[in-house]
């Protein structure tokens, strides 16, 4: 029995010793069997995606084009520097002027303001701004008078002119532009304005006309002037578009200051003005109901001007006096000088330098 038992514990020892390799490794090879099979499947990049089919394209559309204004009708345009051209030449044409005014306002889109006008109309509200005496708004007149020359439908360029022609003490002038205004802008925002303005002016035209009436001149009876009918013609210088430009520097009422006791005071010479036909001519001052003037000279030439008058009194036989002015504008163009000639039939004469001024 003995000997079996023996037997028995030989075949475990062997049994132990043939399984026992194999269990080391099932210990140890298990976690690295399990680490095998756990590890993330390495990363393989998909094949590239096909591309997708472009839209069909239909006809290619065009750009849109710019949208054109209209021109006005050829036929208006031609009637219109026509009548420009006309008023160039005869610029105191009331019934052409209207007419172009009229013919600008019925055309669809308005006429155009070529830039030459522009530039003048610029130029002469500058010289508005800068105005502080008579020669500014002078200069000012000239630009927006030329400025009307070669756009006589633009409405902005008739206010402007009316502004400074009443800042001129050109009264007269000064409301005909403002209604050639209103004549070529009827709807403008500032009618009424400009309306209202012209009432004004039309008191300041009488307020200077009661000043510069002598006391019973109107009660005075008219009394003929002792001159022939030649003698009473006032001469005239013509206004042409070539020398209207020099020609209106001289317009406006001069006076030259004269000192008497101690006190200083304007007192006009003459006064260069307009005839309705747009000429200039020279108009004495008023001296008093019996005094009458005639105007045998008066001559414009470059920046000179030679004037005379000739007086006589008509409650007083035989009296005369004449006054010559030979002038030249200054420098600057703000004022007249030169030589002034008294001759009386009293034998009072008397040589004087005269500076003359506009106000």
């Amino acid at each position: 029995m003995d000997r079996k038992l023996t037997q028995r514990g030989n075949a475990m020892k062997a049994w132990v010793v043939s399984i026992f390799p194999i269990m080391v490794s099932a210990v140890f090879l298990t976690p690295l069997v399990c680490h095998a099979q756990a590890a993330p499947k390495r990363w393989v990049e998909p094949p590239p995606a096909a591309p997708l089919p472009l839209p069909e394209q239909g006809p290619r559309q065009p750009h849109p084009q710019k949208r054109q204004q209209p021109s006005p009708p050829q036929g208006k345009l031609k009637l219109l520097r026509q009548y420009t051209e006309k008023l160039r030449q005869e610029p105191a044409d009331r019934n052409v002027r209207e007419k172009t005014i009229a013919l600008a306002l019925s055309m669809k889109p308005s006429p155009p303001t070529p830039e030459e006008a522009e530039r003048h109309i610029v130029r002469g509200i500058a010289f508005l701004k800068k105005g502080s005496d008579p020669a500014e708004y002078r200069k000012a007149i000239l630009e927006l008078e030329e400025a009307i020359s070669i756009a006589p439908w633009n409405a902005a360029a008739y206010y402007r002119l009316g502004e400074a022609q009443e800042k001129s003490g050109l009264y007269a002038e000064a409301i005909k532009s403002l209604k050639l205004s209103l004549l070529a802008a009827p709807n403008a925002k500032n009618a009424r304005a400009v309306k209202n303005r012209i009432y004004a002016i039309e008191v300041d035209m009488e307020v200077a006309t009661s000043k510069h009436a002598r006391p019973g001149a109107e009660s005075a009876s008219p009394t003929p002037p002792p001159f022939t009918e030649h003698e009473k013609k006032l001469p005239i210088i013509k206004v042409t578009a070539h020398n209207r430009a020099p020609l209106s520097l001289f317009e406006g009422a001069w006076y030259y200051q004269e000192t008497l006791r101690g006190e200083s005071s304007a007192i006009h010479a003459f006064t260069i003005g307009k005839t309705p036909d747009g000429d200039l001519v020279a108009m004495p001052p008023r001296r008093g109901a019996d005094s009458v003037a005639a105007v045998p000279v008066f001559e414009i030439s470059g920046r000179n001007l030679k004037i005379y008058f000739q007086w006589k009194v008509t409650n007083e036989a035989g009296y005369w006096k004449t006054e010559q002015y030979d002038l030249a504008f200054s420098e600057d163009g703000k004022a007249l000088s030169g030589s002034y000639s008294l001759k009386t039939s009293k034998g009072k004469n008397a040589y004087l330098d005269m500076v003359l001024f506009l106000k």
